[in-house]
C-alpha cells in the first residue's frame, strides 16, 4: 500500500531516470533531405 507523499521512480535504487534531451539539427528536414542525399551520392 503507497503512503500519501511517496515518490515514485522511474528507474533502479529510485532513481529518477533523465530524458533524453532533442537535437533540433537532426529533427530538421533539411538536414534529414541533405543526410540522403549524401548518402545517395556517395554510392556513386
Amino acid at each position: 500500500p503507497a503512503e500519501p507523499g511517496d515518490i515514485t521512480a522511474d528507474g533502479p535504487e529510485g532513481l529518477i531516470q533523465p530524458r533524453k534531451v532533442p537535437n533540433p539539427v537532426q529533427e530538421s528536414w533539411r538536414h534529414r533531405e541533405l543526410h540522403w542525399e549524401l548518402l545517395f551520392t556517395h554510392g556513386r
